[in-house]
């Protein structure tokens, strides 16, 4: 083990950093979202990881954003994932794909 702290280490669960992993979870767990979420992977077969994951990135965020989302859900996902920058989208559209 090196001497950095917990909260300098990046990788977390095998995933780049915790906000990554936390939306890979939320994505694989709800499943309203699952579903836009593989419908986009359905129609957009020709993409690149990069292209994937902004279309990714837009898709769940329209989902957290939607007025119609009950509070209790935008709550969850925003505890799960923390920092939306954070997240590695085009590392979970090379997961979601492989």
């Amino acid at each position: 083990m090196t001497d950095r702290t917990y909260l300098e280490q990046e990788e977390y669960q095998g995933w780049p950093n915790r906000e990554t992993w936390g939306a890979s979870l939320i994505i694989g767990n709800l499943e309203p979202l699952y579903r836009k979420v593989q419908r986009l992977l359905d129609e957009q077969d020709e993409l690149g990881s990069y292209q994937l994951g902004w279309l990714m990135n837009e898709t769940f965020n329209s989902y957290l954003n939607d007025p119609d989302l009950e509070l209790e859900i935008q709550v969850m996902i925003r505890s799960t994932v923390g920092s939306m920058w954070r997240v590695d989208w085009r590392r979970i559209a090379e997961a979601s794909v492989a």
